[in-house]
């Protein structure tokens, strides 16, 4: 036998407990009982199945904090138009605006049964009524007087035709209709200043001479509609 394994005999008769394992320490301490127990235990709990979930808790919400995010989203969604509109809108560019019209057509003259009578049987009497609203009382008569003029000068003229007078009556006729025309025609280019009317020189006079009833019903009509006057 060597000398190592006598050294080794030795120590182990005099000291047991440094030759034995640890299990067999622990084994003798009780120790290893108690942590196999321990062990045991925390497998049997985590074999446990769980059977009830946790119930949720239910915030309340204020009405004031719902009306306050609606709120918010619509000021988010006007925001976000506003952007796109300012995107898709190019620079410089400005919206047209149509031009005011007269309040009623051409040719709704009959609506108005009384207009209609007067400009037809007596149209002197209408260009008087027309201008003393555009203006004043001594305009207004000295328009009515000359419309009248240039009608009698016109009524002339067709008899003058039918008696023989042919270069007359034609002169005195056609004098007397474009007379009348040009005079209805200045009334109608101040409407459409004083309204802010879109109008032209040409256009206004054929309307005068080819339909001066007509033209003047609606005369009358739009400065008797209390129309806010520009001029």
């Amino acid at each position: 036998m060597s000398s190592s394994e006598e050294n080794v005999q030795k120590s182990g008769s005099l000291y047991p407990d440094l030759v034995r394992s640890p299990q067999e320490q622990f084994t003798e301490n009780g120790a290893v009982e108690k942590i196999d127990e321990t062990f045991q235990q925390s497998d049997e709990k985590a074999d446990i199945p769980v059977t009830s979930q946790p119930t949720p808790i239910e915030v309340p919400i204020s009405q004031d904090f719902v009306s306050a995010t609606e709120e918010q989203t619509i000021l988010l969604d006007s925001q976000r138009d506003e952007k796109q509109g300012a995107i898709t809108k190019q620079p410089g560019s400005t919206p047209k605006k149509t031009a005011p019209q007269f309040s009623s057509k051409l040719c709704g003259c009959c609506e108005e049964d009384l207009m209609c009578m007067k400009a037809l049987c007596l149209p002197c009497a209408s260009v008087y009524s027309i201008e003393k609203e555009l203006s004043n009382e001594t305009k207004a008569t000295a328009c009515g007087i000359s419309y009248f003029l240039f009608v009698g000068m016109y009524l002339a003229g067709q008899v003058l035709l039918f008696t023989g007078g042919l270069m007359s009556g034609n002169v005195m006729a056609y004098t007397g209709c474009c007379g009348g025309a040009c005079l209805v025609c200045s009334q109608r280019r101040t409407i459409s200043k004083t309204y802010g009317i879109k109008s032209n020189a040409f256009s206004d006079f054929c309307i005068s001479y080819c339909c001066v009833c007509c033209a003047l019903v609606q005369h009358e009509r739009e400065v008797k509609s209390g129309r806010e006057k520009i001029v």
